[in-house]
């Protein structure tokens, strides 16, 4: 069970706290991942009810710790070194001696003052200029109900020059623990923890860790949330699921949570509203290993530009060296708009890598912007809603690290049935992707606006203010495809032209934009429609598409 340990002053130093809490977000997204427990309906999908489930964490007969080679360099007098044993990991398991607790340290402070410790136990050297974001392997100790643990400066040269000391340490005996140090030296020298938890230096445990997965088709992860300025957070896949419903600083999520292979995205929210903090994703995971996920660093990187917050994945294993953890890498983001206005695509089901993510989409609909796997292709599936036989489209993406994504359904199915294009352009119904998309304004204070021509029939167009001799210019030339933006304007109700490229003064349609109430938002605004239709459904309208998927259409003006 999760565990704080406060310190005990030992030094006439102010400098008695210390690291600072992991901030624990979990990277469990995009696919499938279950919270590790004995229910009887475990299966490959998210058992997301499960994650406050108190059975999970606690089973050490289903922990099986990884094999090492004779060198478990357990011997009791040799605790200064405790980070150097070496041992290959295998099929064989390594018993914990009797009377030796098996500990994993983790350096998770991002005080810049406390950028390199030594650590002490039973005032011997266990851990050796050990630095930030830094974690051992499990090594053996003495186990005990009443350690010491001691924090000095990297350049202690013995338990004196302790700035804190923990007591009353409990390492059960031929049982493993997680130790997360964090915290800061002095809380007044920092942002205060929004939901004013105590940020003073302190031990954080983890007991009934794991050296490896218990299943060696899933990967699982502990979770802690360590930065000191972050409010409490929940975890969600893509889809919205919830997998975390609230870590606050200096917790560890009840249980161990189940990955399965694969490189897997989600989201990383305010606890309090679900705003969304970030988008991560997960290396490639192969299956059977154990990890800790800790939130490291400041929001605030003015408080230590060294230490800017990220989710740090750091091993879980048996014997070997120390390990720098890694920075989980920001997942990507993705927008889809129908904007087809061939009758026979109107109402469509959107597939994501097979899976059905959209179903019914209609033409001038839009989807919220969604987390996905960066930096690997995914295949983009259209076909007639409700019936997955009859493909319209299918398009491979491949998104970078947190890029922002816009993708417009546009085109017809049969060219040949509609007004071919005046500049020549393909018509034909296919993906057209803008990647450096904006979900919110670059300042608070105006509306940044994206446009797009997505009208198959039109001509190379310009997209004005005040058509005229002082006309101000949207966009100067936009051809059937085109994406021309951003452009940042003043939050006010504007009316827009639409006029030939090579003639700002002669107005062809003019539109009015509510933006007036659209402060700080980045929108998508999309040529929609037909110029050669019957439909009224189908003529030409501008669309106003918000990060949300909110979307306006705004007829001509009479």
């Amino acid at each position: 069970m999760p565990r704080r340990l406060p310190p005990r002053s030992s030094s006439p130093f102010p400098l008695h706290r210390l690291l600072t809490p992991l901030f624990c977000a979990l990277l469990i997204f995009g696919g499938a991942c279950t919270c590790d427990d004995d229910d009887p309906d475990d299966n490959p999908n998210l058992d997301a009810g499960d994650v406050g489930d108190v059975d999970d964490a606690g089973d050490t007969e289903d922990v099986e710790p990884p094999d090492v080679a004779d060198d478990a360099d357990a011997d009791e007098d040799d605790a200064d070194d405790a980070d150097e044993d070496t041992g290959d990991v295998g099929d064989e398991v390594v018993p914990i001696p009797a009377g030796q607790a098996r500990i994993q340290v983790i350096h998770a402070a991002a005080d810049p003052d406390a950028a390199t410790v030594d650590v002490y136990l039973n005032e011997t050297l266990l851990l050796d200029d050990f630095a930030f974001r830094t974690t051992t392997p499990f090594v053996d100790v003495d186990a005990g109900d009443d350690l010491e643990i001691a924090i000095a400066p990297g350049d202690s040269a013995s338990v004196d020059d302790a700035l804190t000391t923990f007591s009353a340490v409990s390492l059960p005996a031929e049982e493993r623990t997680i130790i997360v140090v964090a915290g800061v030296l002095d809380p007044d020298g920092f942002d205060p923890n929004p939901d004013e938890a105590d940020t003073t230096l302190s031990l954080y445990t983890f007991a009934d860790a794991r050296e490896r997965s218990n299943d060696s088709n899933f990967d699982q992860l502990a979770i802690f949330h360590a930065s000191t300025d972050q409010p409490a957070v929940a975890l969600a896949l893509p889809d919205g699921t919830e997998i975390l419903s609230q870590l606050a600083y200096g917790e560890f999520a009840e249980n161990y949570l189940s990955v399965p292979p694969g490189v897997l995205a989600f989201d990383l929210l305010q606890a309090s509203d679900g705003a969304r903090q970030g988008s991560f994703q997960t290396p490639e995971l192969t299956g059977g290993d154990a990890f800790v996920v800790v939130a490291t660093g400041f929001s605030d990187t003015a408080q230590n530009p060294d230490a800017t917050f990220e989710l740090t994945l750091f091993p879980s294993r048996y014997g070997g060296d120390r390990s720098e953890g890694v920075a989980l890498e920001d997942a990507a983001r993705l927008q889809l708009i129908h904007n087809a206005p061939d009758p026979d695509a109107a109402s469509v089901d959107l597939y994501l890598d097979s899976e059905l993510t959209y179903p019914a989409v209609a033409f001038r609909e839009a989807t919220s912007f969604r987390t996905v796997a960066a930096g690997q292709d995914f295949e983009l599936l259209v076909t007639a809603a409700g019936d997955a036989n009859t493909e319209v489209l299918t398009s491979t993406l491949n998104l970078g690290n947190g890029q922002s994504a816009v993708a417009v359904i546009g085109g017809v199915l049969d060219p040949g049935d509609f007004t071919a294009n005046p500049d020549g352009e393909d018509i034909a119904l296919r993906i057209f992707l803008n990647s450096d998309a904006l979900e919110e304004a670059r300042s608070a204070d105006t509306v940044d606006l994206l446009v797009f021509h997505g009208v198959p029939d039109a001509p190379t167009v310009a997209l004005v203010t005040d058509a005229g001799e002082s006309a101000q210019v949207l966009s100067p030339t936009l051809t059937y495809g085109d994406f021309d933006g951003y452009l940042s304007v003043a939050p006010e109700d504007i009316v827009a032209q639409i006029t030939p490229a090579s003639d700002t003064t002669t107005a062809l349609a003019g539109f009015a934009l509510p933006l007036s109430l659209l402060e700080g938002e980045a929108l998508t605004v999309v040529a929609s429609g037909l110029l050669n239709t019957t439909d009224a459904a189908r003529s030409l309208a501008l669309l106003i598409v918000s990060a949300d998927g909110n979307l306006t259409v705004v007829s001509p003006e009479e």
